[in-house]
C-alpha cells in the first residue's frame, strides 16, 4: 500500500485554496463571505495562519452557501471541468487500487 496527499502531489497546487477562488467567481451567494475568505486566504498564504484553519473556514462558507446537494454537485463538476488540467496524469497512473489519498481540502 501506498499514500498519496492530494495537493502538490496529485493535483498541482492547494485544491482547497483553488475550490474557493472557484467558488468565489461562479456562486453570488459567497459575497456574503468573501471579508472572512479573503483575510483567511492572506493570513495562509503569507503563513500567518496554518494550512487547517484556512481548510475549516472554507469548510464553514461552504456549509453555509451550498444548502441544496444540486448545487454541490454543480459546483463540483464546474470546478474539476476548469481545474482537471491540474491532476497530474503520471502520478495518478501510479495509483491501485489499495492506496490512500490523503488531503486536507473541502470535507463535503
Amino acid at each position: 500500500m501506498k499514500v498519496f496527499d492530494f495537493d502538490n502531489t496529485l493535483y498541482h497546487g492547494e485544491s482547497a485554496v483553488d475550490l474557493a477562488i472557484f467558488m468565489i467567481k461562479n456562486n453570488k451567494k459567497i459575497i456574503l463571505y468573501l471579508p472572512k475568505i479573503f483575510i483567511n486566504l492572506i493570513k495562509y498564504k503569507l503563513c500567518i495562519v496554518r494550512k487547517e484553519k484556512m481548510v475549516r473556514a472554507i469548510n464553514d462558507f461552504m456549509r453555509n452557501a451550498l444548502r441544496d446537494k444540486n448545487e454541490i454537485y454543480e459546483a463540483v463538476e464546474g470546478f474539476w471541468g476548469k481545474n482537471g488540467h491540474k491532476l497530474d496524469r503520471k502520478m495518478l497512473a501510479k495509483i491501485s487500487h489499495d492506496d490512500v489519498i490523503i488531503t486536507a481540502g473541502p470535507d463535503f
